[in-house]
């Protein structure tokens, strides 16, 4: 509860208090409140600008010269780990590593070898998120959302 009090300052003749009543319950002056709201404000509107918007394809950490629908695997990382993509997308994964790794779904829906310089595609069909790893490296983690109709400029949909 905030309640406003008038209080006779010399320096300055009228000065408003603000009686927060919460906390230590000391009183703070409307300039001092005025600041931290504003500060408070900006932290605010900084955490609501990083949300998340849906349906859209984040921009991922990706390699350069790797194609819009790629999943490049190089020094032991997936690149990117996070994949937005439409309905009827094909996916490709390239292994760019000099060891073989695997792509294995999770709910077992594909899986494909992949030696040094290998590569793997799936097109997926149905719209959902397909999470998948190496079987060889399970620290290795990929999620391929699959969503009806997507946009391309925003960021970081899918935290």
């Amino acid at each position: 509860m905030i309640t406003i009090k008038r209080k006779h300052n010399r320096a300055r003749k009228d000065e408003i208090l603000l009686d927060t009543r919460w906390g230590n319950g000391s009183e703070i002056s409307r300039r001092d409140f005025l600041k931290r709201a504003a500060i408070a404000a900006s932290f605010v509107i900084t955490v609501s600008l990083v949300g998340v918007p849906a349906a859209c394809a984040p921009k991922t950490a990706t390699l350069p010269g790797q194609g819009a629908n790629e999943v490049w695997i190089s020094g032991g990382k997936i690149y990117p780990e996070k994949l937005t993509a439409a309905i009827g997308t094909t996916v490709t994964w390239i292994n760019k590593d000099n060891k073989a790794h695997t792509v294995t779904s999770d709910a077992t829906i594909f899986e494909g070898s992949l030696p040094p310089g290998g590569s793997f595609s799936y097109t997926f069909t149905e719209h959902k998120n397909y999470g998948y790893r190496c079987a060889t490296h399970p620290r290795m983690k990929g999620v391929i959302f699959v969503e009806p109709d997507i946009r391309t400029n925003c960021d970081d949909c899918h935290a």
